[in-house]
């Protein structure tokens, strides 16, 4: 064909126009049947790669959960994790960490099991207001920095440990022994965008040799849970910067062998919990001595004056056998030592033979074994009357005369609930003879609690003066009428206590309350917005929640009857720290009692700007100005109800008495605070903070009446429920 563009142009053309010539001539025939589909045609090229996944450009993550996923030990450690943020994305910009490994070496001749990490350092103590002089061994982590991480994009990471498991022999010879439990554990640290990020921890439990896991019944040594310390510390247990938040990772590092160089002190965590949490009860310092461990850039943490809000006696509060999370709890009574006993008895010199004729670890249970001559661990720990106190129950069973200008009259018995609830005689059982207490106590109304403790209905000693039924039940009558003016509904009160006839303890009797209606058609119950229960988490039970000489237990309802908004400590404040009727401790006439002021000022002592103290029986002044809270003052949700925090308040709950003006007796002239300042000022104290209470409708000085006429706190309107700064918000619950 020539070459000439022009010819080879006219002939395209010419056969373009004869092939639509003949597509044209065929659309006059008939269509023809569809033909099968043909084969599919290859794949086309790739595509540009997607942006990454999850963490990739969102926000800083408010939460972290790290789990690790596989482990490999050959010459390294290899750990493979994946990391997800509160939402359950994936999150791909962690590039600091620590990493542990440590295996449990079995016990042998008594010792119990333990831990020993298989990373360590020594430590010299340098110079300073500290007694240690000896350099020590510590246990540590590996930086990720020394390792190899990899992040795969998706959230998943690729750790290798720089460590030689098979050549560990500085500072310390550890022999890598693979048919041993091991864990490897990590924590997350380092920043994102600018701002930290959340502390996380992880770990992974098995035996190397076989692969095997806990849940395969390898030997781990759990003997206290994260849910057995956050039943106190809430989400608080931050340590080490804030950076260690979980008890399985913490004992990687806290193992025997491990010694603070400043102080001398051991850092095995049992020696160190048992005198962190022993404190001030410790014989060595009540003798003159200080707990002090010396941390982080030599940085000093004293616990001499750490007050346990529990008898410390309760071992199960932490090493509970009977909870699915702490198997080998038992330990503490099959395993008992030197090392640990020493721990709170720290005026027993073992290895001298003073103080006790131990010298051995298996020696121990010769005596501390069931049966011994000391009985086991938990027996020898027994708190006599906590256990007694089980065998007591308080019944009210009616309630008669409640109106106005009425008698009321108490049907009652006390029973034991491990005896088929069969009734004490009250009337002639040693148990209720000199020593023990029984007392019923009346409120009204409940709608908040008007009276003063000389205006409510009282009647004590009812153990000898009640009135026998001759049925197991006793009657008693109150020493005064309802006031003609009483309306709504009231409560009945029952409180008191046993004492043991031969051993002569006293035996707390948990107290229990019960409504009657005054007027209303039917018992309208106090508003009910702590738990009893969550009291007892931190307090225990029959223990530290028995006051005022055991009388009034473990009933927070009980406790409000004399704790209402009229109360104060005006008739306690004497002696030698009051002049004048001012109180030298904190400058005040009187300090109100109420419940809900008292209680959250005790806890929120760390955020007060000023001392709570209330003065009580034999005018002995409480001042909680130290009290140490083992969780954050915010955390509502420790004692309250779901919803019990909540704003607004319920209509005629009553002002706090602030000041009674000399006549505790005549609520009617007591200056008082309203109702919502009074709960959120008992922890918040500072002239800013008071200043946007009255900014926002709160008074700390007027009368009941005033406060009813012409006060409207608007605190609702942003700190309600869904509001821009609710309660929930502001002290992060949600």
């Amino acid at each position: 064909m020539s070459s000439d563009p022009s010819r080879r142009a006219r002939f395209l053309n010419v056969m373009v126009g004869a092939l639509l010539l003949l597509g044209l001539i065929g659309c006059d025939g008939d269509s023809g049947p569809t033909g099968a589909a043909g084969p599919p045609g290859p794949s086309g090229p790739p595509g540009e790669p997607g942006p990454t996944g999850g963490g990739g450009a969102g926000p800083v993550p408010t939460a972290l959960q790290v789990d690790i996923t596989e482990v490999s030990i050959e010459d390294s450690v290899v750990v493979d994790f994946l990391v997800l943020d509160q939402d359950g994305y994936p999150f791909s910009h962690l590039e600091q960490l620590n990493f542990t490994v440590a295996k449990l070496v079995p016990g042998t001749e008594g010792n119990s099991s333990a831990w020993q990490s298989y990373i360590n350092r020594e430590e010299a103590p340098g110079e300073g207001p500290w007694p240690g002089t000896e350099t020590v061994i510590q246990a540590t982590t590996e930086s990720s920095s020394e390792g190899a991480l990899v992040s795969n994009g998706d959230g998943s990471y690729h750790y290798t440990f720089d460590l030689d498991l098979n050549a560990v022999s500085a500072p310390l010879v550890v022999e890598y022994e693979p048919e041993l439990t091991h864990r490897v554990g990590l924590q997350v640290g380092g920043s994102f965008r600018g701002e930290s990020l959340p502390a996380a921890n992880a770990v992974y439990t098995f035996q190397p040799s076989t692969g095997l896991t806990p849940e395969q019944d390898i030997d781990h040594r759990k003997i206290v849970s994260q849910e057995s310390c956050s039943s106190c510390h809430g989400n608080d247990l931050a340590l080490h910067g804030g950076g260690r938040v979980d008890v399985d990772y913490c004992v990687t590092c806290h193992n025997p062998g491990s010694v603070d160089a400043q102080s001398g002190h051991s850092l095995d965590f049992r020696e160190m919990i048992h005198k962190i949490h022993m404190g001030e009860r410790l014989p060595s310092v009540q003798s003159g001595e200080d707990y002090i461990l010396w941390g982080f850039r030599n940085s000093p943490s004293d616990f001499s004056d750490v007050v346990h809000p529990q008898d410390p006696r309760n071992c199960l509060t932490c090493h509970d056998p009977e909870d699915e999370a702490t198997p080998q709890a038992l330990q503490i009574v099959e395993k008992p030592s030197m090392e640990a006993c020493g721990s709170c008895h720290d005026d027993i010199d073992f290895v001298a033979g003073v103080g006790h004729p131990a010298t051995n670890n298996s020696e121990c249970t010769i005596c501390h074994k069931p049966g011994g001559f000391a009985g086991d661990v938990l027996a020898s720990h027994a708190i006599p009357g906590q256990v007694a106190a089980q065998r007591f129950h308080f019944n009210l069973l009616e309630v008669i005369a409640t109106g106005q200008n009425e008698i009321p009259t108490v049907t009652f018995s006390v029973t034991d609930p491990t005896n088929d609830d069969a009734p004490y005689h009250i009337l002639e059982d040693p148990l209720f003879g000199p020593g023990a207490s029984l007392s019923i106590r009346i409120g009204w109304d409940t709608r908040d609690y008007v009276h003063g403790p000389a205006a409510g209905l009282s009647v004590t000693n009812v153990h000898q003066n009640a009135t026998d039924n001759n049925d197991g039940t006793f009657t008693i009558s109150v020493t005064g009428a309802l006031p003609g003016d009483a309306t709504g509904s009231g409560v009945v009160g029952m409180e008191g206590r046993a004492v043991d006839p031969d051993e002569g303890f006293q035996i707390p009797i948990t107290g229990a309350v019960e409504y009657f209606a005054i007027t209303d058609s039917e018992p309208v119950p106090r508003r009910q917005v702590v738990e009893t229960q969550k009291c007892q988490t931190c307090h225990s039970r029959n223990d530290a929640l028995a006051f005022h000489g055991g009388q009034r237990t473990d009933e927070v309802q009980l406790c409000a009857i004399c704790h209402n908004p009229n109360t104060t400590d005006l008739a306690r404040r004497a002696g030698d720290t009051v002049v004048e009727g001012i109180s030298m401790l904190d400058g005040l006439p009187e300090q109100s009692v109420h419940f809900k002021y008292m209680i959250h000022a005790i806890h929120g002592s760390e955020v007060r700007d000023e001392p709570y103290v209330a003065y009580g029986f034999g005018n002995n002044a409480h001042d909680f100005s130290e009290l140490r809270y083992p969780r954050g003052a915010d955390d509502c949700l420790a004692c309250h109800t779901d919803d019990g925090y909540q704003l607004p308040l319920p209509a005629n709950v009553l002002g706090t008495t602030v000041l009674t003006q000399g006549n505790p007796a005549d609520p009617s002239v007591h200056l008082k605070v309203s109702e919502a300042s009074a709960a959120c000022g008992s922890c918040h104290t500072n002239d800013l903070a008071q200043t946007h209470m009255i900014l926002n409708g709160g008074v700390f000085d007027q009368t009941q009446e005033v406060l009813d006429a012409a006060v409207t706190e608007t605190c609702s309107v942003c700190h309600g429920p869904g509001q821009i700064a609710d309660v929930e918000r502001v002290h992060g619950l949600r």
